[in-house]
């Protein structure tokens, strides 16, 4: 496949006005890989960065952020382009800018993927777990004619609702769409999955997070989501890091750079190790609540650091002496609770924290 036969769309958030240059450097990379390329931006930037973006894709539309990146794909398929323009392409790819890259060419991970007996595919996937169905990961998603010529995928997007948080975009998009064009007769392929013999993906693991070093180091993985770099995973975030530098093509000052931006803006994402120290250093006693994979990630992260935690507290305790129960916990005024709790876990337990715990107390 040529690149005259392949359109993209990268939806850009741009929250403050400010795109930073990681970003310019995944449109430069991309425009030798789409015979039509389009940017939407969800949020309002200067006239400077638009001209900037200008010189290397052939539209850009500028919307609010009204159903975040999903709502920004579904604008694009259904308002900006007629339907007919779309069927014309052999492949539409469809991504987001919530990752760091080309860490390697793209050339090979589109090579790889056309070979391959697929309609539509992903850089990654989820194989599922409790309530989450197995499903292609949306901030990367490449749809061939067959499916693009299918009256299925397009009521699909008509009939989606616009989110209006980000687990609803999860759910009403990322965790549906496999499953829905799976029904119709449409097969579903990741990156991920092309390499059974270098990497094995896990039932209930999350692997761009959890198996970063492994995905770049062994099937040369083109991205690393910026998920990745919080305290929680830094052990994994610096394997990546390390390899990075020593292996591949790109600058890890436009990694450094937007964290160091975000962090001076006050969002705990996604690193948050400012925030974090700022909370520590304010409170006498650090209690963490949560003491599966995210609370012990996180202490390691205190051992390194030289703090101290003084318990783990879950809703109902634990044989290890370390946890206390919910009702076992007696704050002080000047104490202090960490959160380590994933989206769904933290929806559930939080209205039973916060009728104990003041929120001034509170980091999540």
């Amino acid at each position: 496949m040529t690149k005259k036969e392949r359109i993209g769309v990268l939806v850009i958030y741009a929250a403050d006005g400010y795109i930073d240059k990681y970003k310019y450097v995944l449109i430069e990379s991309l425009t030798h890989y789409f015979g039509k390329f389009i940017v939407v931006i969800n949020g309002k930037v200067n006239a400077e960065c638009l001209e900037n973006i200008k010189l290397y894709v052939d539209h850009i539309f500028q919307r609010s952020n009204t159903g975040y990146d999903i709502g920004a794909y579904k604008d694009t398929l259904l308002n900006f382009l007629c339907d007919e323009e779309w069927r014309t392409w052999k492949e539409l790819v469809l991504l987001n800018d919530t990752f760091y890259g080309p860490l390697f060419s793209w050339n090979q991970t589109f090579s790889i993927m056309e070979e391959r007996e697929n309609d539509f595919w992903g850089l990654g996937e989820h194989l599922g777990g409790k309530d989450i169905p197995p499903h292609i990961q949306s901030y990367f998603m490449a749809f061939k004619q067959k499916i693009l010529l299918s009256s299925n995928f397009w009521e699909f997007w008509r009939s989606l609702p616009y989110p209006k948080t980000r687990n609803e975009a999860i759910s009403e998009f990322e965790l549906s769409f496999t499953g829905a064009m799976k029904k119709q007769g449409f097969m579903d392929d990741s990156y991920m999955r092309a390499f059974g013999s270098k990497f094995r993906l896990q039932y209930e693991r999350c692997s761009y997070i959890r198996d970063a070093y492994e995905l770049i180091h062994y099937i040369q993985f083109p991205i690393v989501k910026f998920r990745l770099f919080t305290p929680v995973f830094f052990e994994e975030a610096e394997k990546a890091l390390r390899y990075i530098q020593s292996n591949c093509d790109y600058d890890l000052k436009l990694i450094y750079s937007h964290i160091a931006r975000l962090e001076r803006a006050g969002d705990i994402r996604p690193f948050g190790v400012r925030k974090l120290s700022r909370f520590y250093h304010m409170h006498n006693k650090i209690y963490i609540f949560g003491h599966g994979q995210y609370g012990k990630n996180l202490e390691k992260f205190f051992i390194k650091k030289g703090w101290t935690i003084s318990s783990f507290v879950t809703t109902e305790g634990h044989a290890d002496e370390r946890v206390l129960s919910l009702n076992e916990l007696k704050l002080e005024a000047d104490d202090g609770v960490i959160i380590a709790l994933g989206d769904k876990n933290l929806q559930e337990v939080y209205p039973e924290i916060s009728q104990r715990v003041s929120t001034q107390q509170i980091l999540w």
